[in-house]
């Protein structure tokens, strides 16, 4: 029943539902309220989502312009600059092949115009850039370009032509030389500095992104395949003129282009350089489809914004380098424009970047250790001082192929302090982690200080190069602003004068300490009273000058009346030779080049060829091969340490004089190393001699031979030493063999008959017959058989032996043939147990054989 109920009340619903949708639709066909507004001129109409109408309205005035979004402007149906008295008067270049520059100085002053940075001064036709002076600028670089002269090192040529390179390019030299951006002087190429360029944004042909930079910037510079009509549609994939857009009609009809028609209505206004009598006062239209190139916008802020600019990228050739850019890239700078009467502030970074919708993550340290003299030095980390900011920038929406030069404005201003190096660490960041910083390609360029994070490590932009062909400089520029302050010096040797009698100074294998000359506001300073001197040594080649091989770090520090430091850089070049101080072999000779050994070859000290001298640590000679007594030329030494390429010469001839020297072996101690006495064995007697000279053990058959003399018998026996090689003459040593000692080994009646041996004398052995069995009735013959009666073997005494008896063998009927020796009693003994164990183990095993039945 409840599911016939719930089922009856959806279907109620559902019917309710199909009643009410027509009086729905119906009601969404009635025109809702809408404000209009008349189209005074090009009857724009602006897409806002406010309170979900659309609202119609008139042409923005320029106040109005200024307030709506990139993408409110880019959606106007039309815009035209000219109507906001941001574009100025039509120039003619003439015979001039510049339109680059005239394109550049239209784009800018539209750019100036539209963002209001010219302080009020100046309106579109009071108002008007030097096209001479940014050509001049462009075209002519030398030392003095470079304000702070941090690329007065670099080999300047002329590294521009007139068209030939991208307005990118032109506009990259412009931003180094922002002092040449001046209003047009009609007498000269001088005039007063107009803004600072902050910006440059490479765009793409694309009509949307065109209308957003032009919403945003105000014009665009572009090159193009040049002709002569008021309406064109551009095809050619070649170009040879540059202009400016200053706005576009997406109405204007496509059948009014020539030569050809192109696919859609719309076009691009344009600015020439070809003066007023050309196209429509100096204007033409461009069609959406044209082919167009070097797309290029410019941003500027006000002339006072920054006041100083360090870079090091001189070239105009950018590159985009993938392996590097992506990672980590640093700049380290020299505090150049602080001083004891002024302060200066670092207060942005500028920057090449590449990459979709990009970001720059930017991190400032101070007071960070540089080299300025060789900038492969790893003494140059950036991120050795002190960090001082980090900030994240805005997405730079940039396409994937074409990127910018843009401006960082830092949330603080940095104070620099004179004397130092800081440095700004640009990170690129994307979702596709494909954004990277832009670098400069430089065929002329030395002592960039500009570096990549390779694993944890920096190095200089330039190894990137490793065929040298072109070097790698990043485009980052440090912007900052100086204020006056008043003049204390307070004996700061901060400003100091600190300088040396030589420019550069010899590697000799140690710290240089030079003494340098401190100068104080004309005083000349005195050591380890005004000031002290601390001097560090940094041993490394340079690849831009192969003459230096390290640095020498010089840091004066004040004393009493004086505080503060100064740091100064000297080159260490290769020095002459290395020391070669022969310790007592002889000497060298510096005239001749020659050194001079004198050895002497003894037992002690063996020289037999040239690897047995002993040379000072390094040196070693080139040759090996055996010394014969005398002079030994031919040959040379070398030195071998790891700073051996830090001298222009390292090998030498060397003369090796050899003198032998031989000792009298009697001049040996000796010592027999048998324990005395020696006894006589029948045999020669050889005791084993240890002998020693100098406390050095002799060898036989080496330092000496050795022979024997009257070695067997017992009495005085004699030991010859002849000395060889390094020992002469005859040393002769005594010993003594005395007698050996005796003894009756074993002793037994057979047959009736004793039969005895012993030790020696075995053919003199003798027995003595006794009656009684205390050996004091000695019988004269051997008794009868049958008789009992006592016998003992003797041997006497001899010249090599002593005499040896027997203890008495008592001899009876039953014991004639019983060994009474004690070796026969022990056999006897031994046979017994013998037999007694093996019957045990029979019985054992009889029994285990018994149960195992069981």
């Amino acid at each position: 029943m409840k599911k016939n109920k719930s089922i009856k009340f959806f279907t109620n619903i559902i019917a309710f539902v199909f009643l009410l949708l027509p009086t729905l639709l119906f009601c969404s066909f009635i025109p809702t309220n809408k404000t209009s507004t008349s189209l005074t001129n090009n009857s724009n109409v602006v897409n806002k989502l406010e309170n979900a109408q659309t609202i119609e309205v008139s042409t923005p005035t320029l106040d109005e312009l200024r307030k709506l979004s990139v993408d409110e402007i880019a959606s106007l149906k039309k815009l035209d600059m000219r109507s906001y008295n941001l574009v100025t008067p039509v120039k003619d270049q003439g015979a001039q092949g510049i339109c680059w520059a005239y394109a550049f100085a239209a784009s800018s002053e539209v750019n100036m115009l539209y963002k209001n940075v010219l302080d009020g001064k100046y309106h579109n036709q009071n108002f008007g850039l030097s096209s001479k002076k940014i050509d001049s600028a462009v075209n002519i670089r030398n030392a003095d370009t470079d304000v702070l002269r941090l690329t007065e090192k670099d080999t300047f040529r002329r590294q521009l032509g007139n068209g030939a390179i991208s307005l990118f390019h032109h506009a990259q030299i412009m931003m180094q030389q922002n002092a040449d951006i001046v209003t047009e002087n009609p007498n000269s190429v001088t005039g007063e500095k107009a803004a600072w360029l902050q910006s440059i944004i490479n765009i793409q042909n694309d009509v949307q992104e065109i209308k957003r930079t032009i919403a945003k910037y105000g014009a665009v510079a572009f090159a193009y395949k040049s002709s002569n009509y008021t309406s064109y549609y551009a095809t050619s994939s070649s170009f040879d003129h540059a202009a400016t857009i200053v706005g576009w009609d997406d109405d204007y009809d496509k059948n009014k282009f020539g030569p050809t028609k192109p696919s859609r209505n719309g076009a691009w206004i344009v600015k020439n350089s070809w003066g007023t009598n050309k196209f429509d006062s100096g204007y033409f239209y461009l069609s959406y489809d044209s082919k167009i190139f070097d797309i290029v916008a410019f941003d500027y802020v006000n002339k006072n914004k920054y006041q100083n600019i360090y870079y090091y990228d001189g070239m105009a050739k950018i590159m985009d380098s993938a392996e590097i850019g992506t990672k980590k890239v640093a700049a380290i700078f020299p505090v150049k424009k602080a001083a004891y009467n002024s302060i200066e502030k670092l207060k942005g970074v500028s920057f090449g970047l590449i990459g979709k919708n990009a970001k720059v993550k930017a991190t400032v340290y101070t007071n960070v250790d540089a080299n300025p003299i060789n900038r492969y030095s790893q003494f140059n980390n950036p991120e050795s001082g002190t960090k001082v900011l980090e900030q994240l920038s805005d997405v730079y929406p940039n396409s994937i192929n074409f990127g910018g030069q843009y401006t960082l404005e830092f949330n603080k201003e940095i104070e620099l302090e004179p004397g130092t190096y800081f440095s700004i660490v640009l990170e690129p960041i994307n979702d596709t982690n494909d954004a990277r910083i832009l670098f400069s390609s430089e065929t002329y360029s030395t002592n960039d200080l500009t570096f990549y994070d390779n694993n944890n490590q920096w190095l200089n932009c330039a190894t990137a190069d490793l065929d040298r062909a072109q070097y790698n400089v990043a485009i980052i520029k440090a912007l900052t602003a100086t204020t006056a302050k008043e003049a204390v010096k307070n004996n700061n040797l901060l400003y100091a004068d600190v300088s040396f009698n030589e420019q550069k100074f010899n590697y000799n294998g140690a710290t240089s300490n030079p003494s340098p000359i401190v100068e104080y506001e004309g005083k000349i300073l005195r050591e380890n009273q005004d000031y002290i001197v601390e001097q560090r040594q940094i041993i490394e080649t340079n690849a831009d000058n192969p003459e230096q091989v390290g640095t020498l770090i010089t840091t004066v520090k004040g004393l009493n009346d004086y505080k503060g430091s100064k740091k100064s850089y000297s080159i260490i070049v290769k020095g002459d030779k290395p020391n070669l101080d022969l310790n007592g072999l002889g000497s060298f000779d510096d005239k001749t080049g020659i050194a001079y050994i004198n050895i002497k070859n003894s037992f002690d000290q063996k020289i037999v060829s040239y690897s047995d001298i002993v040379l000072p640590e390094g040196w070693q000679f080139e040759n090996d091969g055996e010394l014969k007594d005398g002079l030994n030329e031919n040959n040379k030494i070398k030195y071998v340490k790891d700073d051996a390429n830090l001298y222009q010469t390292t090998m030498f001839a060397v003369n090796v004089n050899k003198e032998t020297v031989i000792s009298d072996i009697n001049d040996a101690t000796n010592e027999l190393l048998e324990t005395q006495p020696l006894y006589y064995t029948g045999n020669e007697i050889k005791p084993n001699i240890k002998l020693k000279f100098n406390n050095k053990l002799l060898i036989s058959g080496v330092d000496y031979d050795i022979s024997y003399r009257n070695n067997i018998e017992v009495g005085e026996a004699n030991i010859t030493i002849n000395g060889i090689n390094y020992f002469n003459n005859e040393k002769n040593i005594n010993f003594t063999i005395v007698k050996a000692k005796n003894k009756i080994t074993s002793f037994k009646i057979s047959n009736d008959n004793p039969i005895a041996t012993s030790l020696f004398g075995q053919e003199n052995i003798i027995y003595k017959y006794y009656k009684d069995k205390d050996g004091l009735i000695e019988l004269s013959d051997k008794p009868n058989a049958g008789d009992t009666y006592y016998v003992k073997a003797c041997v006497m005494e001899t010249k090599n032996y002593e005499a040896a008896y027997s203890d008495l063998l008592e001899v009876n009927p039953s014991t004639a043939n019983k060994k009474t020796s004690p070796e026969t009693t022990v056999i006897l003994v031994s046979t017994i147990i013998a037999i007694i164990s093996l019957i045990v183990i029979c019985l054992a095993i009889l029994g285990l054989i018994t149960k195992f039945k069981k």
